[in-house]
């Protein structure tokens, strides 16, 4: 699936990097694996870190040698680390083969935290406004998506806004 990809030097570590674009498709991406989260370098870091930040009920499951988010996943080969998108348990596209974990937990960090996450769905129109309203004052973006033939009104969030966005769910609902 992928269209093409790049090898990147980090130091003594290569790198192979592709992305998705929003359409779906994958394109290499440019810049660097630099994050404010640079503290994140183990895998074992990066469950507690996803757990404490408002991804633990998108983990599914973590191990010494893996951890996953959704469909993303890192995991330890016996060439280094891939970071991949999964299916069924089934590596379909793969974004890092790196031989240095640190590199691999910080493209892991970033592709989790550019993902879109459901945060809350409404029954009715006066129950979203108010979240709505409270999240354009915090300065939060965020995305509709409703479901009309179920009266689902859904509010979506993306991973680097999700921990802050359910504060103040939680907030407006206490």
């Amino acid at each position: 699936m992928a269209i093409f990809s790049l090898l990147r030097r980090f130091g003594s570590h290569t790198v192979r990097m592709v992305a998705r674009d929003g359409q779906g498709k994958l394109q290499t991406g440019s810049g660097s694996l630099d994050t404010p989260l640079e503290h994140v370098q183990t895998v074992a870091q990066l469950a507690e870190f996803l757990k404490d930040h408002g991804y633990a009920q998108f983990v599914r499951s973590d191990a010494a040698s893996w951890v996953e988010v959704l469909d993303w996943r890192i995991e330890r080969t016996n060439a280094g680390w891939r970071v991949g998108y999964f299916e069924r348990g089934q590596p379909t596209e793969t974004l890092v083969d790196s031989d240095n974990e640190g590199a691999a937990v910080q493209n892991f960090l970033k592709t989790v935290s550019s993902e879109i996450y459901h945060l809350q769905t409404f029954n009715d129109a006066g129950g979203i406004s108010w979240l709505e309203t409270a999240l354009r004052a915090a300065g939060l973006p965020y995305q509709r998506n409703d479901v009309p033939f179920e009266n689902l009104l859904r509010i979506f969030v993306a991973g680097r806004h999700l921990r802050r966005a359910q504060q103040i769910a939680a907030a407006l609902a206490a």
